[in-house]
């Protein structure tokens, strides 16, 4: 809970501010780690696939420290991702996490959450000057095409619930966020944190 609170305090001061960037961390004959930090954008799938290639005769441990970025970039991470499961661990770092559309991308690999680390899901809102703008249903029927893949259909449906309940009480501060200690429904104010059974 007390990781919660500082995450919400750094989200409030300012998430990162830069591209994406892809660290590689350290190689063996058996794992590649590398350190996802910025901002989730298009040219980041290129990327990610180059470190997936170049290494493909390893495992890679992909910690994600990001606060988001495009959606729609996010979507296409999860799929490249997607791609590699067999090989590729997501970890939900404990710099800062890995939310909206980096969340998105962290359930491309096989998921993990570092201790102190989190995962934060919202839906779309209306942003006039930045896709999706604000007809929000593409973006929105795409999001819950990968919540069913990855969770089943009833929790799933259960999830668009809690993000539309999130949504409709907080607007753009409105979240789903996975801990490793359990699921809850928060505002990045830091005003409301309740516990979720998902």
């Amino acid at each position: 809970m007390r990781h919660i609170i500082t995450i919400l305090i750094a989200l409030m001061i300012g998430g990162a501010s830069h591209a994406g960037d892809f660290k590689i961390d350290s190689v063996d004959s058996e794992w590649v780690t590398v350190t996802y930090t910025g901002t989730i954008d298009f040219k980041d799938e290129a990327k990610f696939r180059w470190i997936m290639d170049t290494f493909k005769d390893q495992k890679v441990m992909l910690f994600i420290d990001s606060g988001g970025g495009y959606a729609w970039a996010g979507i296409d991470l999860y799929y490249a991702a997607r791609e590699y499961r067999d090989r590729l661990h997501t970890v939900a770092g404990y710099d800062f996490g890995a939310w909206s559309a980096a969340a998105l991308f962290w359930l491309g690999g096989k998921q993990h959450i570092a201790e102190g680390g989190l995962v934060g899901f919202h839906l779309a809102y209306c942003n006039a000057y930045n896709p999706p703008g604000c007809d929000t249903k593409d973006i929105d029927a795409a999001m819950m095409l990968i919540f069913e893949m990855e969770f089943g259909c009833k929790r799933a449906w259960d999830m668009r619930d809690a993000l539309e309940w999130a949504r409709g009480m907080f607007g753009v501060s409105g979240w789903v966020a996975f801990t490793k200690d359990g699921t809850y429904l928060i505002d990045t104010s830091g005003t409301y944190i309740e516990e979720y059974l998902f």
